[in-house]
């Protein structure tokens, strides 16, 4: 029983993070297109319910907080991996373009 609930804990943190990460790159995409106060509320909302979540796992004790922040990590990683970095412009693009 104990070994299913580290997993619900891990799994926990995973969608925890996914979640997190991606309103992040969206979070992002708001600042550099000028939504400032729209970007301010979602990155506020947004850190209150990584912390809610982590806060709420940390009073069941310290290895549901090990699991869930090791879910959280791993998310991390996959989106990171699996978002493209945004491509850059050389200085010479423009100077060649017809």
């Amino acid at each position: 029983m104990t070994a299913l609930l580290d997993v619900g804990w891990f799994a926990l943190g995973g969608v925890a993070g996914l979640a997190h990460f991606h309103l992040l790159r969206w979070n992002t995409q708001l600042f550099i297109a000028g939504s400032a106060w729209r970007a301010v509320g979602m990155q506020v909302l947004r850190l209150a319910a990584i912390s809610g979540v982590l806060i709420l796992v940390a009073l069941q004790g310290a290895w549901p907080l090990l699991f869930t922040a090791l879910g959280v990590v791993i998310a991390r990683f996959v989106v990171t991996r699996s978002t493209r970095p945004p491509r850059a412009i050389s200085p010479d693009a423009e100077a060649t373009s017809p």
